[in-house]
């Protein structure tokens, strides 16, 4: 019997989509919304765990890592995960120092909904839309999951 938490890095992938899917869902309370946002970032990163992990992958340590040193945009998940886990940095670097710093909410009251864009700031003081890091994060680990032939 398979446990909930068991099961491949294809399972893990769709849990990561999943969580993709709710916070491009806004129309909720913003602390609900907040939690699923880091969520998502928490999946996302320890999805490198399960692809280093999972025999059918193919994939080393170096690899994987050499894949998150490369694209941007897996380095801001990584920070966002650790930091909302661990509060500091006290065992590694931040690979960019990500942090969310701030939170735009527009209400529709013709419709009665709301959306939310929370803006994430590197220490170059670089911006990005958590949304369009969140949908890029999910490209690059499908990318890498379509290459290993674990998906098509």
């Amino acid at each position: 019997m398979e446990h909930i938490y068991g099961g491949s890095v294809i399972k893990q992938f769709e849990r990561v989509q999943r969580f993709q899917n709710k916070i491009h869902n806004q129309d909720r309370d913003s602390t609900e919304y907040d939690d699923d946002l880091l969520s998502f970032f928490m999946h996302c990163h320890h999805l490198k765990d399960w692809v280093e992990k999972d025999p059918n992958a193919d994939t080393t340590k170096q690899e994987v890592e050499a894949l998150i040193a490369n694209n941007i945009e897996l380095q801001i998940c990584a920070d966002l995960a650790i930091r909302s886990k661990h509060v500091v940095f006290d065992r590694w670097p931040p690979r960019q120092d990500a942090k969310i710093i701030s939170r735009s909410v527009t209400i529709d009251l013709n419709i009665g909904a709301s959306t939310s864009e929370h803006i994430i700031m590197l220490k170059d003081g670089s911006e990005y839309s958590a949304l369009d890091v969140a949908d890029k994060a999910v490209d690059i680990w499908r990318q890498l999951l379509q290459s290993k032939n674990l998906m098509h």
